[in-house]
C-alpha cells in the first residue's frame, strides 16, 4: 500500500458535518439488468477468525452478501473452514497458513475486509502485511486497526472503521479524549493514515480525503452489542465490491447499517437485539420496492390517500412529485379528509405552507413551486415545521434540496393518455414502517 514519507496535507478544517441521507445514493439500488451475473457484483474477501472468533468473519461475510456482493470468500484458520462452510454454504471458506496461500486469494478479490476476529498473533501479522502490500481497496476493522496503529503506514485505498477505543489506539490517546471531540479525532485519523474514516458510536461520523464530513443520526442503543461492527465492515465491503467509491460506500454503509438496526429494534425491541438480526433488514433496504397504484378516478385517488393518511405517524415527511396539473393538491385534500378535515383545502402556492390541525395531528402542506432558491426556505424558518409530532406533505420538493429534511415517503404521480398512476416509495425506516401498515393492493 502506498506509504509516502511526507505527512499528508490536512484534508479539512470543517467541523460541522452534513447529515447522511439516502437520496444521493438511490441510483446504486436500481433494478439490475436481466443479463446480470455474479461477477458484475464483485468479490469480497473477508480475512479473520482466529481461535475463538469464527463468528466475526462469518457475520461480515453474510452482511456483504446481503447488500449485494456477488461472491464472498473468507480466509481463516484451516481448522475453522468446516465450521464456517457448514453453517453458510454461500461463503467460500479457505484455510490459510502462509503468505503464498493468502496471495492467491488476494489476486481474486475486488475488495478486502480485514480484521473481524483477526487477533494479533504472528498469523494475524502475516495476513495484515500481505493485505497492506496490495493496492486493492480494503476495509480495516477491529484487530487490523490495532496492528495499523503500530505502523507508520498511510492507506489511501482503505476505509478505517474504529469505535472510540480503537480510535484512541490509532491516535495514542484515551477513548475519553476521543469522545470529548469526535470531529477533531476523526480529522486526526484521516490526516495520519490518509484513509477514509468512520468513527462509530452514537452519531457515527464519516470523513473522506476531500474533507467531506458526514453524520449519521440513525441507530439505537440496541446496536451496542457484539458483532454489529463486523456487520458494518461487511456491509461497506459489499458496497465497495459493487463499484461504489470508497467515500460513498462508507457513508451509505453506515446509513444502511443504522437504519437496519432501527428496523430490527422496531420489530424486536432494543434490549436483546443481536447483530445478525440486522441481516434481513439490510436485504430489504438494498431492494427498495415501490408500489404503484392506478388512479383511474376520484374514488381510487381518495382510497390511496386514505390508506396513506391512516398509516402515517408524527414525524413523517412525504414528498409529492409530478408535473403541473398531476393532481398533487387533490391528493392532499383526500389525505386530509381521511383524517377528518372537511373544510376547504387551499393550495399554498403563494403562502408556501398551509397548516391544518385534524384528529389531534398537525399537518403541514407545502407548495414550493415559486421558490427560486432553497435558502429562501430558511428565511421563513422552515425547519420549525418538521417536528416529531407533525406530518408534512411537500409539493415540488426539488426546489428545497439541501434545506428540506429527507423524505420518509415519496409519492410520484404520473399521467399519460391511457392512465394516471401514483408510485409510492419508502426512503427511511419510518417510511418502510408506514408502507407496511398500508394494506391496499396495487
Amino acid at each position: 500500500m502506498y506509504c509516502p514519507k511526507e505527512p499528508a496535507p490536512s484534508p479539512t478544517n470543517k467541523s460541522i458535518p452534513e447529515k447522511i441521507t439516502p437520496d444521493a445514493y438511490a441510483d446504486y439500488f436500481k433494478p439490475r439488468p436481466r443479463d446480470w451475473h455474479k461477477g458484475m457484483s464483485g468479490h469480497v474477501l473477508v480475512i479473520g477468525g482466529d481461535a475463538g472468533y469464527t463468528g466475526a468473519p462469518r457475520m461480515a461475510a453474510m452482511a456483504a452478501l446481503r447488500v449485494g456482493a456477488g461472491l464472498v470468500s473468507v480466509a481463516t484458520r484451516p481448522e475453522h473452514v468446516a465450521e464456517i462452510s457448514g453453517m453458510h454454504p454461500e461463503i467460500m471458506c479457505h484455510g490459510v497458513s502462509t503468505v503464498d496461500e493468502i496471495a492467491l486469494l488476494l489476486k481474486k478479490a475486488d475488495v478486502i475486509v480485514l480484521g473481524p476476529g483477526l487477533g494479533q498473533s504472528d498469523w494475524a501479522k502475516m495476513l495484515f502485511a500481505a493485505v497492506l502490500a496490495t493496492e486493492k481497496p480494503c476495509v480495516l476493522d477491529a484487530d487490523a486497526l490495532t496492528l495499523l496503529a503500530r505502523t507508520a503506514l498511510r492507506c489511501p485505498h482503505a476505509i478505517l472503521t474504529p469505535h472510540p477505543g480503537e480510535a484512541a489506539t490509532l491516535l495514542g490517546i484515551t477513548a475519553a479524549e476521543v469522545q470529548q471531540n469526535r470531529v477533531h479525532a476523526i480529522q486526526e485519523m484521516v490526516n495520519r493514515y490518509s484513509a477514509v474514516c468512520v468513527l462509530k458510536g452514537a452519531g457515527s461520523l464519516v470523513l473522506d480525503l476531500d474533507g467531506e464530513l458526514s453524520l449519521c443520526d440513525k441507530g439505537n442503543p440496541g446496536m451496542a452489542t457484539a458483532g454489529t461492527g463486523d456487520i458494518l465492515a461487511g456491509v461497506i465491503g459489499g458496497l465497495v465490491s459493487q463499484g461504489i467509491p470508497l467515500p460513498a460506500a462508507a457513508k451509505l454503509g453506515v446509513y444502511l447499517h443504522a437504519v437496519a438496526g432501527d428496523l430490527a429494534a422496531q420489530a424486536l425491541g432494543e434490549r436483546g437485539l443481536i447483530a445478525t438480526d440486522l441481516l434481513p433488514y439490510l436485504h430489504q433496504l438494498v431492494n427498495p420496492k415501490a408500489r404503484t397504484y392506478s388512479l383511474t378516478d376520484e374514488a381510487s385517488t381518495a382510497r390511496v390517500a386514505q390508506h396513506l393518511a391512516h398509516a402515517c405517524v408524527g414525524g413523517t415527511v412525504i414528498y409529492l412529485e409530478g408535473v403541473l396539473g398531476a393532481g398533487k393538491t387533490t391528493f392532499v385534500r383526500y389525505f386530509l379528509q381521511a383524517l377528518g378535515y372537511h373544510a376547504k383545502v387551499k393550495s399554498p402556492t403563494f403562502t408556501l405552507v398551509e397548516p391544518y390541525t385534524v384528529a389531534g395531528k398537525a399537518v403541514y402542506h407545502f407548495d414550493l413551486y415559486r421558490v427560486d432558491k432553497p435558502e429562501a426556505l430558511e428565511q421563513i424558518g422552515v425547519h420549525e415545521y418538521f417536528r416529531p409530532d407533525t406530518i408534512c406533505l411537500i409539493e415540488w420538493p426539488e426546489r428545497g434540496v439541501g434545506v428540506l429534511p429527507p423524505a420518509d415517503i415519496i409519492c410520484k404521480i404520473t399521467t399519460s393518455l391511457e392512465n394516471r398512476c401514483l408510485e409510492m416509495q419508502a426512503c427511511s425506516a419510518q417510511g418502510m414502517a408506514v408502507m407496511e401498515r398500508i394494506q391496499l393492493k396495487e
